[in-house]
């Protein structure tokens, strides 16, 4: 694998283009199926090593051509997709070509891997586009729309279109035209959480996000590297990174309920049965356990200590130890 580009692990918010092309969803809730081509558990069973550590693994390369390296990869099913960036691409037809030859290597017979190869790109809308084509708006201007829930059903409609064109399959980056779902893993893990929940109009779920059985409000964002189960977040709110709900005590799960325009800091743990009200914040490193009035600062973390003089002491102490 040497002549690949660093493999990256992407668990960004996505949705396939067959989810975004389908009919707009209720207002209650977006009920998903379990996706057709999740493995059964003898065919996991089956696999290597290389195979399974393979399917959490989406490739990049340089240039316009797919190494070779990176077709044997997937012909042996020890990869899980390709992301293509700007480098990659010289015209929609292009690559199409490409992916009908990644398409063709992970159909080979030496594949036991009997699922979709994810083909990715960042076709968010706006001036974040890989390829001409729809979406025409970005996420924020669709939120700010006064026809919001149409324009994002166009827009998921439009990248569909776009996707399939080229041949690809999956839309990476934030997502936040209408409500989207969030994708819990890759490969034989990827798959739409029927109970994930709601993420509204003008909302994001960001890079490195799962989101359980939720309600996302409109504009709020939940930007990297957060998990958030059973919690209902306000309107306008902006959840830092590193932010967890901890939502089960061994026996029950509880709910967390975050208001509007709520500001949480990075590395914030919310421990339910937990409230936190409007315009509230947290402070970074807090373990909140207890209920945040509105307007209110709440900060739950050790005080800092500096020792002065710390690292000549251990110096010290191993020049000692050092001379017996």
């Amino acid at each position: 694998m040497k002549h690949l580009a660093a493999a990256i692990a992407v668990a960004a918010a996505a949705v396939t283009a067959s989810a975004i092309a389908g009919p707009a969803p209720t207002a209650a809730a977006w009920h998903v199926p379990d996706p057709p081509f999740a493995a059964s558990a003898l065919a996991i069973q089956r696999l290597t090593d290389a195979q399974l550590a393979g399917q959490r693994v989406i490739y990049s390369y340089p240039g316009l051509t797919p190494p070779r390296a990176l077709l044997r990869a997937i012909r042996q099913g020890e990869a899980a997709g390709v992301i293509f960036f700007a480098g990659n691409i010289s015209s929609p037809a292009q690559l199409a070509t490409v992916a009908g030859e990644l398409q063709r290597a992970d159909a080979s017979r030496r594949n036991p891997v009997r699922a979709p190869l994810l083909l990715m790109i960042d076709q968010e809308g706006g001036i974040v586009r890989r390829l001409p084509g729809p979406p025409d708006l970005s996420e924020k201007q669709i939120g700010q729309a006064a026809d919001a829930a149409v324009q994002a059903r166009l827009a998921g409609a439009g990248a569909a279109a776009t996707l399939l064109s080229a041949g690809l399959n999956v839309v990476t980056g934030e997502t936040g035209a209408g409500k989207t779902m969030v994708v819990s893993g890759l490969g034989l893990l990827l798959g739409v959480r029927a109970d994930a929940g709601l993420v509204r109009t003008g909302a994001k779920a960001g890079t490195f996000v799962e989101i359980k059985n939720s309600d996302i409000g409109p504009g709020a964002k939940v930007p990297h590297l957060s998990y958030i189960g059973d919690a209902d977040v306000g309107e306008g709110t902006n959840l830092g990174a590193s932010t967890i709900t901890a939502n089960y005590d061994g026996q029950n799960k509880h709910r967390t309920t975050i208001g509007k325009h709520v500001r949480s800091s990075v590395h914030v743990s919310f421990v339910a049965p937990v409230r936190v009200g409007d315009e509230s914040y947290t402070g970074a490193g807090s373990v909140i356990d207890e209920d945040v009035p509105p307007g209110a600062l709440g900060i739950a973390r050790a005080r800092q200590t500096n020792k002065e003089g710390y690292a000549e002491r251990r110096e010290d102490e191993r020049r000692k130890a050092a001379q017996g």
